[in-house]
C-alpha cells in the first residue's frame, strides 16, 4: 500500500486497485481515530465543520473523499460493499489499526457498510442523518422528490435513473438558491460563514463531475439493496438523527437491532443542523464516547 503524501489541505494514498484516495485531517492528531465520510456532493472539507469540536473532544477526524468526489479517483460500477477496503487503505497509510466510522447524510450508508463488513477494525459506527434504503418510514417523511425517486428505482428503473440525473443536475447549481429549499436548510445556511464553507465543500466535491448525486442515489436506492444487512450490525451504533430528519425512524431501528452498547442520540433540527457548532460538538462527543 502506498505511503501518504500531502500538501496543506489533502493527503493521498492508493487503493488496492491503484486508484488515488484523498483525505484531510482535523481535530487532535494524537486523538481517537475517527474516519469521517462526507455528505453526497460535498467532500473531505466537510470535516472543517467538526474541527474545533474534534480538538476539544480529543478526536482525530480523518475526512475521506469518496470515489469520484473531489480528489479521489472514480470507481466505475462501485457498490457500498466496496467502500470498506478503501477505508482500510487510508487507515493503513496512517498506521491506524482500529477506528470509529461516522458519516453524514450520504456518508451514513458508507459508515454502516464498514460496520457490517469490517467489525475486526471498526470499533463503533456513528451515522449522522444517514441516507436510507427503500425504507417506508423515510418515504413517508421525505419531501416529494425523495419519495418518488426510490419508488421509481424499485418499480421503473429507467425512470428512476432519469429522475436521479435531473436531481444531480439541480444539485450542481453553484449558488444553491433558497427557493424550494427546506426550511431547516434555510435556517442553517442563513449563517453566512456556514453557507460559504458549505458551498466551498460542495464546489470541491463536484470538481470532477456534477453527477455525483445521481451516482450515489442509485447506490442508496438500488432495488437489489445495499449488499449487506444495515439493520443488524455487529458493532455498537450511536445513531445521530435530527428530530426533523426523515432518517429518524430508520436510525432508531438500526440502533434497536445492533450490537449491545448501541444507543440513539436525537439531535435538534433537521438534515444539516449538525453543521452548527453546538450540534457538531454533541455529535463529536458521541464519537469520542463510542471509542472509549
Amino acid at each position: 500500500m502506498g505511503s501518504p503524501s500531502s500538501d496543506s489541505t489533502v493527503a493521498t494514498t492508493t487503493a488496492s486497485d491503484g486508484r488515488t484516495l484523498a483525505w484531510a485531517s482535523y481535530g487532535d492528531p494524537d486523538g481517537l481515530a475517527v474516519l469521517y465520510f462526507h455528505g453526497t456532493s460535498t467532500c473531505r472539507l466537510d470535516g472543517g465543520f467538526f474541527d474545533a469540536a474534534a480538538t476539544r473532544a480529543g478526536v482525530h477526524l480523518i475526512a475521506v473523499d469518496r470515489p469520484g468526489s473531489a480528489r479521489s479517483d472514480p470507481h466505475p460500477g462501485r457498490r457500498l460493499i466496496d467502500w470498506p477496503s478503501d477505508v482500510d487503505a487510508v487507515a493503513d497509510a496512517l498506521n491506524i489499526d482500529r477506528y470509529v466510522v461516522t458519516g453524514m447524510s450520504g456518508g451514513g450508508p458508507h459508515a454502516l457498510a464498514c460496520a457490517a463488513l469490517n467489525p475486526q477494525r471498526v470499533i463503533a459506527a456513528v451515522p449522522i442523518n444517514s441516507a436510507t434504503p427503500n425504507d417506508p418510514a423515510f418515504l413517508r417523511a421525505a419531501p416529494a422528490p425523495m419519495r418518488v425517486t426510490p419508488f421509481l428505482m424499485r418499480n421503473v428503473p429507467p425512470l428512476g435513473r432519469a429522475m436521479l440525473r435531473a436531481m444531480g443536475k439541480a444539485s450542481g447549481r453553484p449558488n444553491m438558491p433558497s427557493r424550494g429549499m427546506p426550511a431547516d436548510w434555510r435556517e442553517v445556511l442563513a449563517h453566512d460563514d456556514i453557507r460559504a464553507q458549505f458551498l466551498a465543500a460542495r464546489e470541491e466535491g463536484l470538481r470532477q463531475t456534477r453527477t455525483v448525486w445521481a451516482t450515489e442515489g442509485a447506490l442508496f436506492w438500488d432495488p437489489d439493496g445495499w449488499g449487506f444487512d444495515p439493520i443488524h450490525l455487529p458493532v455498537p451504533v450511536i445513531g445521530c438523527s435530527g428530530v426533523l430528519d426523515p432518517s429518524l425512524e430508520f436510525t432508531r431501528r438500526v440502533v434497536a437491532s445492533s450490537s449491545p452498547g448501541s444507543r440513539m442520540l436525537e439531535l435538534p433540527g433537521g438534515h444539516i443542523h449538525p453543521l452548527l457548532p453546538d450540534v457538531a460538538q454533541t455529535v463529536v462527543d458521541a464519537m469520542a464516547a463510542a471509542g472509549s
